[in-house]
C-alpha cells in the first residue's frame, strides 16, 4: 500500500466496493480505495480526474457516495459503518465535505493549464496550425502533442517560423523501416516527421483526410505512404496506380 510518502487527509473504514468491504483513503492529490486483506490500492483516482461526485438521497437503505470522472467513468462507494446508519451517514459526508474543499483546487489548476495551453496556440501560429493537423485530424492525441510539443514552443520568440519556411523532403530518409520480427517492416514516425510529411506533401494531407480512418487505418495509411514514396521516387512515371500515385507527381 504506497502511502508511506502522501499525507492521508482522511481515512474512512468499513466501505464498500463492487460489494467487497475496504478501506477508503483521501490522500493529498487523490481518492483511493482497498480491499480488506489486500496491501494494493483497487481503486485510485486523482482529484484533477474527477468532474463532481453524488451522494445517495436521504432515506435510502444504502448510503452512497459516487465519484464521476472527466472520462465519463465512476466509481461508487457503500457505507457500511456497522454502528448504524446515523455513523455511516456522518463517514459518507465527511467524505463529501473534505472533497467539496479539495476538488475546486485541483479544478482550478486545470483551467489554469487550458488557459495557458490556449495563450499558446494564439501566440504561436505554427504551434496552431501543427495542433489542427496532428489533433484535428486525429493523428495523435491531445496529450502526445502536448507532451511532444509544448516544452518546445513554450516562451517561444518566433512565433511563425515553422509555418513560414519550408520543409526538406530529405527527412525521409532518417526514416528507415525495421524488420519488426514477424518479417515485417515497421516505420517509426513521431508527430515531428507526420507534420513534416503534411507540410511538404500537402496532398499528402489530402489523402489522409480521405482515407483514414474510413477507408484505412492510421497504421495502414503510413505504411502504404512510405512503400509508395520509396518505390516512386525514383519510378514517379511507371505507370503504377495506388493511393499516393497523383502525390508522387506533385
Amino acid at each position: 500500500m504506497a502511502t508511506s510518502s502522501e499525507d492521508v487527509l482522511l481515512l474512512v473504514n468499513n466501505v464498500r466496493h463492487q460489494k467487497k468491504d475496504g478501506t477508503l483513503y483521501l490522500m493529498a492529490v487523490r481518492l483511493a480505495w482497498i480491499a480488506e486483506g489486500k496491501d494494493v490500492f483497487s481503486v485510485s483516482h486523482k482529484y484533477s480526474d474527477i468532474k463532481t461526485q453524488k451522494i445517495s438521497p436521504d432515506g435510502k437503505a444504502k448510503v452512497q457516495l459516487q465519484v464521476v470522472l472527466h472520462d465519463s467513468g465512476a466509481s461508487t462507494f457503500h457505507f457500511t459503518n456497522p454502528i448504524g446508519a446515523e455513523a455511516q451517514i456522518k463517514d459518507r459526508n465527511d467524505v463529501k465535505e473534505l472533497l467539496q474543499q479539495l476538488l475546486p483546487k485541483f479544478k482550478r489548476k486545470i483551467n489554469k493549464e487550458l488557459e495557458e495551453k490556449n495563450r499558446m496556440l494564439v501566440e504561436n501560429p505554427g504551434l496552431l496550425q501543427l495542433y489542427r493537423d496532428l489533433v484535428t485530424s486525429q493523428v495523435i492525441t491531445p496529450e502526445e502533442f502536448w507532451a511532444d510539443h509544448a516544452s518546445q514552443h513554450r516562451n517561444s520568440t518566433v512565433t511563425n517560423q515553422i509555418q513560414e519556411i519550408g520543409v526538406s523532403g530529405a527527412f525521409l530518409a532518417e526514416v528507415k523501416p525495421q524488420v519488426d520480427g514477424c518479417n515485417g517492416l515497421k516505420y517509426n514516425l513521431n508527430a515531428d516527421i507526420i507534420y513534416s510529411i503534411f507540410k511538404t506533401y500537402p496532398a499528402v494531407k489530402k489523402k489522409h483526410i480521405e482515407y483514414v480512418p474510413h477507408k484505412l487505418s492510421e497504421s495502414e495509411f503510413w505504411t502504404r505512404f512510405f512503400q509508395s514514396h520509396y518505390f516512386h521516387r525514383d519510378r514517379i512515371n511507371s505507370g503504377n496506380k495506388d493511393v499516393f500515385s497523383e502525390c508522387a507527381k506533385k
